[in-house]
């Protein structure tokens, strides 16, 4: 008596090698459509690219912040503090008198500091069957549990495979480059279909269902 295979039906696992074929495109909040080349918002110096985890294929796609990127990012923060400080300063009635405390601009400063270092020490990659993100790793079609968590303005995602391994990531980072979504999201969706389980929003904020009924045998 034969199982039939429960991924049946969906697109294939790549060949861990060359990525191919590659996974459809994901459904998505907002990835990253600029072509690594033309984005200057991203490294893409070989020199920064991250090494596959030990004993798995090449990456296949990665991203990680320029400088140019961060700098950005950093004064976009900055400039969003600065609004929200004048605000703030009229409902409390100080006006701009607020501007003139020396520690509304440390404070601003500090801050736009410290989203600039984490968006820079930021990165993800992706191989056809494994995810990395800061160094930790997992590998995508043997996970046993998918879980989401909303976390201020984003949406973060917890994963854990049949190892034990675990990664935690928010959905901004593994949706800035399209085709690390794309080779993690096939993956999770192989996953459920053979059993993961799927925690917090994750049926929601991700849009993966586990199969509603037994597969079917034969004999």
């Amino acid at each position: 008596m034969t199982t039939s295979d429960p991924t049946a039906g969906l697109p294939p696992k790549p060949d861990p090698q060359t990525g191919q074929p590659r996974p459809p495109h994901a459904p998505a909040l907002h990835t990253n459509r600029t072509p690594p080349e033309s984005d200057r918002d991203r490294e893409t110096r070989l020199s920064r690219k991250p090494e596959p985890p030990p004993g798995q294929g090449p990456v296949l796609a990665w991203y990680r912040a320029s400088w140019y990127g961060t700098v950005r990012l950093g004064i976009v923060g900055f400039v969003i503090l600065l609004v929200g400080a004048a605000v703030l300063g009229y409902i409390k009635g100080y006006g701009l008198h607020v501007f003139s405390l020396w520690f509304t601009w440390l404070v601003m400063g500090l801050a736009a500091v410290g989203i600039a270092a984490s968006t820079r020490k930021d990165w993800c990659a992706a191989g056809a069957d494994w995810v990395m993100h800061q160094g930790a790793w997992v590998l995508t079609y043997e996970l046993t549990e998918i879980k989401t968590r909303g976390i201020s303005n984003t949406i973060y995602v917890y994963l854990t495979d049949k190892d034990g391994r675990k990664i935690d990531a928010s959905i901004d980072i593994l949706q800035s480059d399209r085709l690390v979504w794309d080779l993690l999201y096939n993956g999770m969706r192989h996953s459920v279909a053979k059993g993961a389980a799927l925690k917090g929003t994750a049926r929601s904020a991700l849009g993966l269902h586990p199969p509603t009924s037994t597969p079917p045998t034969t004999a």
